[in-house]
């Protein structure tokens, strides 16, 4: 026959063991890395792939890169905090740092700026008020040029009638030129590229001001790391690592950079006068 004592330590085992198997312990959560969906940046799932990858590397912990469906999905995942590192416009950069404590890490070389053109043979098109009676060619909302249009508008009496194109600036430029809208609002890298015999053809009517281009946030789960994938993200590695998402950004050869916090001040404000809720 068992001890009484080897009895009592098999019982316990059984137990442990029962706890174990209906009350796991649930090993750490895989950090999750996300971008807005926008089609050269949220899209772009190979190049994405390859800066999470080295994200795993840097931070020694799994990282999951969650591809948002479209833009509901996405803003309510992040103003949920469902996501650990985000990269993406400085709007939403701007509203994670006041509303959820992320912290700006690195961002893209440069600034973003956007344009409202019109066919120079449109009459009467010469000011913000008179675009209220157009159409304006632009992304769906929140995207941030779209929201650039609408703080472009300070008179509540003239809001504008956006028309949402798919695709980038060259998109929107185009439908421009087919007629499908009155105006479009480009960014200001695409309207450098429009050509002279070409650009003689549009007028600019409003362009904003410049904000930071791309931006990586991170959540208080990662702050006390955020020293350590600065210096890691702008290293020659991180170079490497982000190439490919540099380059569908017209960045080549060009490397993230270290971020300044009071650049995204008041930049959220894009989103909360715009849209009810933000």
């Amino acid at each position: 026959m068992l001890s009484v004592r080897l009895q009592k330590t098999l019982t316990g085992l059984c137990l442990v063991g029962l706890i174990a198997l209906f009350f796991p312990v649930n090993a750490t959560a895989a950090l999750v890395f996300s971008a807005s969906p926008r089609s050269d940046l949220g899209n772009n799932d190979k190049a994405l792939q390859s800066l999470v990858s080295y994200l795993e590397e840097v931070l020694g912990e799994p990282v999951v890169f969650d591809r948002p469906e479209n833009w509901q999905d996405y803003t309510r995942k992040m103003r949920g905090g469902k996501y650990d590192t985000v990269f993406d416009a400085p709007h939403f950069s701007s509203w994670r740092i006041k509303n959820i404590d992320h912290e700006p890490v690195v961002r893209v070389p440069g600034t973003l700026g956007y344009k409202l053109v019109v066919n120079r043979i449109s009459e009467g098109l010469n000011s913000i008020s008179d675009l209220a009676r157009v159409q304006i060619c632009a992304p769906q909302s929140p995207d941030l040029s779209t929201m650039t249009v609408y703080s472009m508008f300070t008179n509540p009496v003239y809001m504008p009638q956006i028309k949402e194109i798919k695709g980038d600036s060259k998109a929107l430029y185009a439908a421009l030129r087919k007629g499908e809208c009155g105006a479009a609002v480009i960014s200001n890298d695409e309207y450098t590229r429009i050509v002279p015999s070409e650009k003689r053809e549009v007028k600019v009517v409003a362009e904003s001001d410049p904000v930071p281009a791309y931006t990586i946030t991170i959540s208080p789960r990662l702050l006390g790391k955020k020293m350590l994938m600065t210096l890691m993200l702008v290293s020659a590695q991180g170079v490497r690592a982000a190439a490919d998402v540099m380059m569908s950004l017209g960045k080549r050869d060009q490397s993230l950079i270290p971020v300044d916090k009071r650049d995204y001040q008041d930049l959220d404000q894009l989103l909360s006068d715009v849209i009810l809720g933000w």
